[in-house]
């Protein structure tokens, strides 16, 4: 029953193809694209009101891969840690636009993120803000705000 509550998409039978996960509005929240068989796609928009801190990352990679796919990223922010993979794929007939998302709690200050490349680099960006999109470029040991 919860489900139903969440709004009339979730009361409808439909096959699906396909799921992403993305920041649709570039507001911190993580949005829900599904593409459904024989029927238009549709977008599930998060409104709920934002009450802790997060940070996304999109990587460029130099000698790695463009996209800096493979790279293993470790995220620290206020004494904890959170390590994921730049992976490329999603979800059937589906892909992602490659940004990477960490929520931080009530942490707003500043985090380090330390990215282990796919072309061997072990690399430290320090004093990554919280609540923006920051691009990694692979070599350059800078965060730049892309958001």
């Amino acid at each position: 029953e919860r489900g139903y509550a969440a709004g009339s998409l979730f009361r409808e039978q439909d096959v699906g193809r396909g799921m992403t996960v993305l920041d649709f509005d570039l507001d911190g929240r993580l949005d829900v694209a599904l593409t459904r068989n024989g029927g238009r796609a549709r977008l599930l928009r998060n409104e709920t009101t934002p009450s802790n801190h997060w940070i996304s990352l999109r990587l460029r990679g130099q000698k790695s891969n463009r996209d800096g796919i493979g790279a293993w990223i470790t995220l620290t922010s206020g004494g904890k840690r959170q390590v994921t993979e730049r992976r490329s794929g999603f979800s059937y007939l589906s892909g992602s636009d490659g940004t990477v998302h960490f929520g931080l709690g009530a942490n707003s200050g500043p985090v380090e993120v330390e990215v282990r490349w796919p072309s061997g680099l072990k690399e430290t960006f320090r004093a990554v803000m919280p609540d923006q999109i920051s691009t990694l470029t692979e070599g350059s040991g800078l965060a730049l705000v892309t958001r």
